[in-house]
């Protein structure tokens, strides 16, 4: 092995940390109120070749897991937090939330 390859490792020396500054004083979780979420409402899945993907075209059905009358799944950010049923709202349609998640309900 030649010395080129060789590398020399030292410790650094980093200052103390005194004080409070790296500890704040807690804030009550409304502060966080304002911070947007991503809900996504899954009605259901289907396991499809890219091939298939890639042949999809307008008018096409894709079956998905679920029967019809079946909840959904809520998720927020990518974590499921509740069960809902599909309504009907106005003109659109709507989630109404019919079962929180075990975590979920010991938190209220």
């Amino acid at each position: 092995m030649s010395n080129h390859n060789r590398q020399t490792v030292a410790p650094i020396m980093l200052p103390e940390i005194t004080g409070t500054a790296a500890v704040s004083d807690p804030q009550p979780i409304e502060v966080l109120g304002d911070v947007p979420a991503v809900v996504t409402v899954v009605a259901g899945r289907t396991t499809m070749t890219l091939s298939a993907v890639r042949g999809l075209r307008e008018g096409d059905i894709l079956p998905l897991d679920r029967s019809p009358d079946a909840t959904v799944d809520i998720f927020v950010n990518g974590t499921h937090i509740a069960r809902g049923d599909v309504i009907v709202l106005d003109d659109s349609i709507a989630t109404r939330v019919s079962e929180l998640d075990p975590v979920r309900r010991s938190e209220h």
